[in-house]
């Protein structure tokens, strides 16, 4: 289709409040004109739904820049030949549906341009009557949306980034913004950047567990607190059985992921108030606070049958586990971590998957 060149009328102000001075000729080529110059593009088409209908019979130039096809490649097409794998099929129901009872229709979905590039676009269908009633054609416009769709996905990310943020760091921000205003955003961010620089100093990139820093700190804490209220704290020493010969087998990325979902099932099996920490390679712990020796036993029995039963995909894992308990009655002088090592080599030199 040619460009509309601009029209040069003679019509006074008052025909234009009326429309009374245009004749149809004119107004037809001012409407033509209005539409292809629309920076959204618009698609007229028969009113036949069913295939090999509805058949395009115009499309503006907005529609040949964002879609790819030329006004000749389009004429004559079914709008399907914008649809996708990711094209909303159940707006495209919806449409048919309102359509064929003569309502107009908003909706919006993912299309195809002609190289197959995916976009997101809101598009609107109104039917287009005569005097008499009778639908003649379609009409749809179309609006590219892919920019504020691609805002709110990074939107919802840095939300569920947000949602990370610990305790320490709301304190922090309100004790910066209470004593300087005038430096609160500045000295917001600062905050979270230390943040997540502790977080990471102290957290299993792997498994997210507590590492090998705040396993030990965390074991220290947890006896001064067990000497100070003169309560019972047991460990589990855990490692996994024949990993070696699994990762060689299936390679490391499949020993991240076994490592992974080991983490999963320790941290689902064990109380809020425990510290499940990954110390190193396919070793984990579990420090128990306020747990004597019989829980502990209990504790890791149940930790080992649940890594047992789950459903492996490549072959069957299984842990070994060592128990160590301190408590008033040894005025704490027990060393965890040498004794839970020693009862994992007994769990281990006796036979794997079990609990000493």
């Amino acid at each position: 289709m040619k460009p509309i060149s601009p029209l040069s009328i003679n019509i006074n102000d008052d025909d234009f409040l009326s429309w009374t001075g245009a004749d149809t000729y004119t107004r037809a080529r001012l409407f033509e004109f209005a539409l292809e110059h629309a920076n959204d593009p618009v698609i007229i088409t028969t009113t036949q739904l069913d295939l090999p209908g509805p058949h395009i019979v115009y499309v503006n130039r907005a529609f040949t820049l964002q879609c790819g096809y030329s006004t000749e490649e389009a004429i004559g097409q079914t709008p399907r030949i914008l649809q996708g794998p990711l094209t909303d099929r159940a707006e495209i129901v919806r449409m048919r549906s309102e359509l064929l009872q003569g309502n107009p229709f908003v909706g919006e979905t993912i299309n195809y341009r002609k190289d197959g590039s995916p976009y997101f676009m809101e598009w609107s269908v109104n039917g287009l009557y005569d005097d008499k009633g009778v639908l003649h054609f379609y009409v749809a416009v179309q609006r590219d949306v892919s920019a504020s769709k691609a805002y709110e996905q990074r939107i919802q990310e840095q939300a569920r980034e947000l949602a990370h943020v610990n305790q320490n760091l709301a304190i922090a921000n309100q004790d910066l913004a209470e004593s300087n205003q005038n430096l609160a955003t500045a000295n917001q961010e600062l905050a979270k950047v230390n943040a997540r620089l502790v977080e990471l100093a102290l957290t299993d990139s792997l498994t997210g567990l507590a590492n090998h820093r705040a396993y030990q700190s965390r074991l220290k804490e947890e006896l001064d607190r067990a000497k100070r209220y003169q309560t019972p704290l047991s460990l589990l020493s855990i490692d996994v059985d024949r990993f070696k010969s699994y990762n060689d087998v299936h390679g490391h990325p499949e020993g991240d992921v076994a490592l992974q979902q080991i983490a999963e099932l320790l941290k689902a099996h064990t109380r809020s108030s425990d510290c499940v920490a990954r110390p190193g390679g396919e070793e984990f712990a579990v420090i128990l606070p306020n747990t004597d020796h019989e829980g502990a036993l209990c504790h890791a029995e149940n930790l080992r049958a649940q890594v047992e039963a789950y459903n492996w995909p490549n072959r069957p894992l299984t842990i070994s586990i060592g128990t160590s308990t301190t408590s008033p009655a040894d005025n704490f002088t027990c060393p965890l971590i040498q004794l839970a090592d020693e009862a994992l080599y007994r769990s281990k030199s006796t036979g794997r998957n079990r609990v000493s």
